[in-house]
């Protein structure tokens, strides 16, 4: 009873909300996130009353705990985050399906509360960075950035259209108590999360675009991809930014796939950058004698007119910007090094 009283006061409160003209999506998510703290508090308290034996006080208490949070919810300033709308409306449906077992619920509550905060940060970050860097874009880096986020969007709209069957399997798996292929799935479906999103945040879109298709490109592959260091505020143009980052992680990956062994593939990078240089350093290992013309790796394949462009590219950049295309080789581990002067 006194659990349902606070949820008749959440209603007043979004009837309040929609009165301050905050619109139908902040409605949909105050009543979502309202739904599931709410909904954890009856779970809490049917467990601590069969534990107890008495209804009535840990039903008081878990009901003023959750209206402590859903005002703090209430009075947040933060803006709701459209695209995660879908999944405010499937947490509300899911959260509305009782459990008969207060564990089971319980959890089941936290990974939508947990989905929901983890998606609207991404979101936010993702719409920050697009509207800092929007502007400004060459021909070359933009088609490029344009290619990655959409390919990003349509995985999220694929990941979004099956979370219905995601949220139903893991409600299954969580009232039947099979909590150790529960978390065998949730880890399965962080993972679909996490490719999804760009591995670094630079300060350039054009950047993390590049390193973002790179590195889903050698993850696929079995590589193991390091970013040791990545600081990016240089007025580089964006072609030639590409071309630099693009060739110097293509020509690692190409070498690490002589291996058979995908334990011992693996590229570390390194991009620091101040306002008048920028220094980008890619390492892998060497699975291969090195030969060398010109100054430069001789590519192993057939046609190496056309396959050796790579450093070439790499080292016509590197002069442009009076700078150095520097490489060596230590211990079977393949050091490349590009210096530019940016002013």
């Amino acid at each position: 009873m006194v659990l349902l009283t606070s949820l008749i006061l959440d209603a007043a409160l979004t009837i309040i909300g929609l009165a301050k003209r905050r619109g139908g999506l902040w409605t949909c998510r105050f009543a979502a996130l309202s739904v599931i703290v709410n909904m954890s508090a009856l779970y809490v308290s049917n467990a601590l009353a069969a534990e107890f034996g008495d209804a009535v006080l840990p039903e008081t208490a878990c009901a003023a705990a959750a209206k402590i949070f859903v005002i703090a919810i209430f009075l947040q300033k933060t803006e709701p985050a459209e695209r995660v709308l879908p999944g405010y409306l499937l947490s509300i449906g899911i959260s509305l399906c009782v459990h008969s077992a207060p564990a089971a619920g319980l959890l089941c509550e936290l990974l939508l509360l947990i989905y929901l905060l983890h998606a609207e940060s991404t979101v936010r970050k993702e719409l920050k960075q697009e509207a800092k860097d929007r502007a400004g874009f060459n021909a070359g880096g933009n088609d490029l950035y344009l290619q990655t986020i959409e390919e990003s969007y349509r995985k999220n709209r694929t990941l979004m259209h099956d979370l219905n069957n995601h949220a139903i399997a893991m409600h299954a798996l969580a009232a039947n108590g099979e909590y150790e292929d529960l978390m065998r799935y949730i880890d399965t479906f962080s993972r679909k999360v996490r490719d999804n999103m760009f591995p670094v945040r630079s300060g350039s879109i054009v950047l993390d675009a590049v390193l973002a298709d790179k590195y889903h490109r050698a993850a696929g592959l079995g590589i193991s991809v390091i970013f040791e260091q990545i600081r990016y505020s240089s007025d580089l143009e964006n072609e030639d930014l590409c071309t630099v980052v693009g060739n110097l992680f293509d020509n690692a990956i190409e070498e690490n796939m002589k291996c058979r062994d995908a334990g011992q593939r693996r590229i570390s990078i390194c991009i620091l950058s101040d306002e008048d240089t920028l220094q980008m350093t890619v390492k892998n290992p060497l699975f291969h004698e090195l030969k060398v013309k010109n100054g430069l790796p001789v590519s192993e394949k057939p046609d190496v007119e056309h396959h050796g462009m790579g450093l070439r590219n790499v080292r016509r950049v590197c002069d442009r910007y009076n700078g150095t295309l520097i490489w060596d080789v230590l211990e079977q581990e393949f050091t490349v090094t590009a210096y530019l002067h940016t002013k």
